[in-house]
């Protein structure tokens, strides 16, 4: 009568113990080089955080810990638990970048959709918000290419920017597809009017240095993507020619 909560039980203890020490060994093996790689499920997974070498001169325990960090990364590739605590070093961003999408429609009519996450007031404002982290993180990472940007260093190598966007757009097309797709119909859920295509921007706020204070709200918008829903053409924004271009 009693066996099957025990067999509850004894799975959910189980669970625990391998999650505790999933999180503990994933972490940790961040540290431990690593001489056999896996390469990511998906390009949009980024992982630049393992060590390359090895850790001992014992082939069969090089091995073990190769098999148990893949092992571990498969799991959070299928769970969703990207470890991935490398913080903000060793440099620290140069801006505020937050996401927004323009519509542009068959008739000409367009519509840009801001973010959420940004504030109406970027030098005065108190965010208390515990849900959306998910989408919070999305966007980020869609706008992450603008974190160190600076105008001064687009004119010192313009190149190397141009290829900075196209890299991203090329890493991130698919979710940006499907993160522009999301917005429209959470914005227009019974709108007929027909999409011709949605560019994605960044709307960039330097920020002030060390000991300055913000005293306006001066926002750069940068273009990143375009975005053609019905034949899911993505291209990125050729910030060297103005215009954007087909991705190679």
């Amino acid at each position: 009568m009693n066996q099957l909560p025990e067999k509850r039980s004894f799975l959910i203890g189980l669970f625990i113990v391998w999650q505790l020490y999933f999180v503990l060994f994933t972490n940790v093996g961040h540290f431990i080089p690593r001489q056999q790689s896996v390469p990511p499920a998906t390009p949009e997974i980024i992982d630049t955080y393992s060590k390359r070498g090895a850790f001992t001169d014992l082939p069969p325990l090089q091995k073990i810990s190769d098999l148990n960090l893949a092992m571990c990364q498969r799991y959070e590739e299928l769970t969703g638990q990207i470890q991935g605590w490398s913080l903000f070093a060793p440099e620290f961003g140069k801006n505020s970048s937050f996401l927004a999408i323009t519509i542009v429609r068959k008739d000409g009519n367009t519509s840009q959709i801001k973010s959420d996450f940004e504030p109406e007031d970027t030098t005065n404002y108190f965010r208390w918000r515990l849900s959306d982290y998910r989408r919070m993180y999305r966007e980020a990472m869609h706008a992450m290419c603008y974190w160190f940007w600076t105008h001064e260093e687009q004119l010192e190598n313009p190149e190397k920017h141009r290829l900075n966007i196209m890299g991203y757009v090329q890493t991130y097309q698919r979710s940006m597809l499907a993160y522009a797709l999301w917005v429209h119909q959470s914005h227009f859920p019974n709108s007929e009017e027909q999409v011709d295509y949605f560019i994605i921007q960044a709307r960039v706020y330097p920020t002030a240095g060390i000991g300055e204070k913000v005293t306006d709200q001066h926002v750069i918008n940068q273009p990143i993507a375009r975005i053609y829903p019905r034949w899911g053409k993505v291209e990125y924004f050729d910030t060297v020619a103005g215009s954007f271009k087909p991705l190679p």
